[in-house]
């Protein structure tokens, strides 16, 4: 998907190839380049992050909400 909407962007376009593994995580809506995916709700703070940090932003999530804390991440 990223590849595809490369092709339409005008300008320098940067796609990372190659990674350590990670979890797959299922996706809510459509992949769209400059466009954020919310994971999860939450009114009290946002934990934003990217590549193999989502995992742990997450948990982190997670962790938040037993302690009584609704994060969007």
């Amino acid at each position: 998907m990223a590849t595809k909407q490369a092709v339409e962007i005008k300008g320098p376009v940067y796609l990372r190839l190659g990674r350590a593994p990670v979890s797959v995580l299922a996706r809510r809506e459509e992949f769209k380049i400059g466009k954020a995916a919310v994971l999860s709700d939450g009114g009290d703070m946002s934990i934003i992050a990217c590549g193999h940090m989502v995992e742990k932003a997450l948990a982190a999530a997670e962790e938040l909400k037993r302690r009584g804390i609704k994060a969007r991440s």
